[in-house]
């Protein structure tokens, strides 16, 4: 009796690797099927709200994926377990969700531009699009879709930078441009409006675009070898990222989370390490902005020099900081 108890223990246990099996096959096959339904569609429209929600749940895998254990931190997405990335990279979508995150960008400032000269306007941005598919107004259920795919889409695609190989096959024109724009949008009066809204909620700032550009900036800056440094400098020097983040640091610094602050001033610091920088400093760095820079280490930048690592990644910067106080 015992020997036959002991037998069907082993057929269960057989049984339920079986199920799970099976049932991270039918995982996968849904994850697939959701990233190869992500398309170019107008924003708000049936579709584009679709998506919008299937790529929130898209970035909450890749998120929780994104969290696990790899061999090595250069660990490529072929030798790790970040599936849903894998199969955005496989379905030929990357460039894809950039585009997508663009015309979302594009659309707020059309909308923004078409209320903001009407007396007593609200300050939504939103057109007619029906009615609302749940409880609540339109107005809000749309908010909620706009929402949605702007913390989905930019939190998978900062998990997929991180990456060479999505670095290296990416739209690097757009990408940059994309982060010219959200820097300078960000320190506009009604972009400042924004953050100052955001920033009274800091888990909701973290994964808006004006904090992931920070990241796309950083993992760019990191990679700058693998995508041939006097190529991403010239994009960097035209669309004038250095002295736009000089100016979007110096505006909104109180408002970002230490840790972004420091990805931040990492990547500011990569760029003034690079060798086109230092022979055309000015061409990257009017001086007014110059000076802009040289307050930096006292208005924010010495929560990091108690710690050495920290300090060590921002060292460029620093010494860069030393050179404009010595002038």
């Amino acid at each position: 009796m015992k020997s036959r108890g002991r037998s069907s223990g082993y057929e269960r246990k057989g049984g339920d690797l079986q199920d799970i099996e099976e049932l991270s096959q039918k995982l996968t096959a849904d994850l697939q099927k959701h990233i190869h339904l992500i398309a170019s569609c107008p924003v708000l429209s049936e579709p584009w709200c679709k998506m919008a929600d299937l790529v929130g749940r898209i970035a909450s895998i890749s998120d929780m994926e994104a969290r696990l254990p790899k061999e090595h931190a250069n660990a490529t997405l072929w030798e790790c377990e970040e599936v849903a990335l894998r199969y955005v990279m496989e379905d030929g979508k990357l460039n894809l969700c950039l585009r997508n995150l663009v015309e979302f960008r594009a659309f707020l400032r059309e909308c923004k531009g078409r209320t903001s000269h009407l007396d007593g306007a609200p300050p939504a941005y939103l057109p007619e699009a029906g009615e609302a598919k749940t409880g609540g107004s339109s107005e809000t259920w749309q908010q909620s879709k706009l929402d949605v795919f702007e913390k989905g889409m930019g939190v998978m695609l900062r998990n997929a930078w991180s990456h060479v190989e999505a670095v290296q096959t990416t739209d690097l024109p757009m990408l940059i441009q994309h982060v010219g724009d959200v820097l300078h949008d960000a320190c506009s009066p009604d972009g400042a409006e924004r953050m100052r809204a955001l920033g009274s909620d800091p888990d909701d700032l973290k994964d808006r675009q004006e904090v992931l550009v920070l990241y796309y900036l950083r993992c760019l800056c990191v990679r700058c070898d693998d995508i041939r440094e006097l190529r991403f400098m010239i994009l960097i020097k035209d669309e004038r990222i250095v002295e736009r983040l000089v100016a979007y640091l110096d505006e909104h610094h109180g408002l970002l989370h230490v840790d972004d602050l420091l990805v931040a001033a990492q990547a500011l610091s990569d760029l003034l390490d690079t060798e086109d920088f230092q022979t055309y400093e000015g061409q990257y760095l009017p001086h007014s902005a110059r000076d802009t820079l040289g307050t930096f280490r006292t208005k924010f930048l010495e929560v990091f020099l108690d710690d050495y690592d920290k300090r060590k990644t921002i060292q460029p910067l620093l010494r860069f900081i030393q050179d404009c106080n010595y002038k």
